[in-house]
């Protein structure tokens, strides 16, 4: 895996990570953590090989224009991650988090939406499918285990940090796989 590959995998462990310091600041029983962790690694390392999928599919079809497509969706991705941070930062208060099981499934599905953008730019690059799978599979199980520790512990400050940073990565990454396509169609 390269270091580029690694780098936007670890991004993925971001917002789960935020997700799991949201229910640990919620007050998500103990006894739940390990099924919350399950359900968002389910639903972080799926979507991510879907959105792989499908770029693998679409690039035999649409040759460079995936990878404008795949950066810009990084970018669009990142810059509403970042204004979900400023929005939520400016006072406002935020909605109460249901601890209900379906509602944690719910969310679990929302918060890897973003991650079809990632598995887009990810489809693009050469890497080996079943590695991949099990290494999100891992760090989101990880990320949200200790996201709901250290909810428990330290306060939101720390939650919104790591979502700004996951966005900022995000609108990097774009930018970078986009001028790297401009580049590239740009040499003879």
């Amino acid at each position: 895996m390269s270091l580029s590959t690694f780098i936007l995998s670890l991004t993925l462990a971001v917002d789960i990570f935020a997700a799991g310091l949201a229910y640990g600041l919620a007050g998500l029983p103990r006894a739940r953590w390990f099924t919350m962790a399950l359900v968002f690694s389910f639903f972080s390392t799926l979507l991510p090989v879907v959105g792989i999928l499908a770029a693998r599919w679409l690039s035999d079809a649409l040759g460079t224009a995936i990878a404008y497509l795949a950066g810009g969706f990084l970018i669009v991705t990142g810059l509403r991650a970042l204004g979900s941070v400023f929005v939520a930062g400016d006072g406002q208060q935020e909605s109460k988090l249901s601890l209900e099981p379906g509602a944690l499934a719910v969310t679990a599905f929302v918060v890897a939406v973003d991650n079809l953008a990632v598995g887009l730019a990810l489809g693009i690059l050469p890497i080996r499918l079943g590695a991949l799978l099990g290494y999100l599979a891992v760090q989101s199980f990880v990320a949200a285990l200790l996201g709901l520790a250290l909810g428990q512990r330290l306060g939101t400050r720390l939650g919104t940090g790591a979502a700004a940073l996951a966005g900022a990565v995000f609108v990097v990454y774009g930018m970078v796989l986009v001028l790297q396509t401009a580049s590239a169609e740009a040499t003879p």
